[in-house]
């Protein structure tokens, strides 16, 4: 199980998919509504698979809003496991435009810095190598980690589709910038800790999986957070829900 949960926490923190630039980018975004901030609040993390529901974990996020930038921080604490993942994200508060992006946890240790070239390193702890960081681009893109928070201000209503070009570093593919595809946008009323709320039901899709895997993003039509994220794995569901709304 714990193994099954580590591989999928890198999926469950930063979604990708395949390349273009027709895709919603920070030259291109309009959005009517910004980040409430600051935010912080807390997901229980857990797996489901039928009716079995294993606890896995707690997510701490915080955003806040510092000299035009926003901040984005996301801590996991594991279960029974000295295990945390830690990743932060610091993008532009006008256009989201990524700025800087560090995640640590056991298998690594990784730093993106954004500008004209995209430098940092990434450490394996595993082998305890260390691979420095230098990526042309000519695309304007969003930070994957913050791909999740941008999908709340979206305009969304039903049958609300796109993509989303987005960077994300992996250095076995060595492919940096990608889409996020939004499939599908419903609304639909959900029972949220004893009350009934209207929800955007978002489904995405990445190519990573052949778009088999699914995400689901349920967004409160009303505030614009997200109470609950559900991600579809062979086994069965890995689950973030929000401790409550406020």
């Amino acid at each position: 199980m714990s193994k099954i949960v580590l591989l999928s926490l890198c999926y469950l923190l930063g979604i990708s998919t395949v390349k273009s630039q027709n895709s919603l980018n920070p030259s291109n975004l309009k959005i009517e509504k910004t980040f409430e901030l600051p935010e912080k609040y807390v997901m229980d993390f857990f797996f489901m698979a039928d009716t079995l529901k294993v606890p896995i974990g707690k997510i701490y996020t915080t955003i806040v809003e510092i000299d035009e930038k926003i901040s984005t921080t996301t801590k996991v604490k594991m279960n029974k496991l000295d295990v945390q993942w830690v990743d932060s994200t610091v993008v532009n508060s006008s256009n989201f435009k990524p700025i800087y992006h560090s995640s640590v946890n056991q298998q690594r240790e990784m730093v993106l810095i954004f500008g004209k070239k995209i430098t940092g390193f990434y450490k394996d702890k595993a082998t305890d190598s260390n691979t420095p960081i230098l990526e042309e681009h000519s695309l304007s893109f969003f930070d994957s980690n913050f791909y999740p928070h941008l999908i709340k201000l979206l305009p969304l209503q039903n049958g609300f589709t796109t993509t989303i070009s987005i960077f994300d570093y992996n250095p076995k593919s060595k492919v940096g910038v990608m889409n996020a595809t939004i499939k599908n946008t419903k609304l639909i009323v959900m029972d949220f800790k004893g009350e009934q709320r209207k929800v955007w039901k978002v489904n995405t899709t990445n190519d990573i999986s052949d778009n088999k895997s699914v995400t689901t993003f349920y967004i409160d039509k009303l505030t614009k957070k997200t109470l609950k994220q559900i991600t579809e794995t062979e086994q069965g569901q890995l689950v973030m829900e929000r401790e409550r709304l406020d």
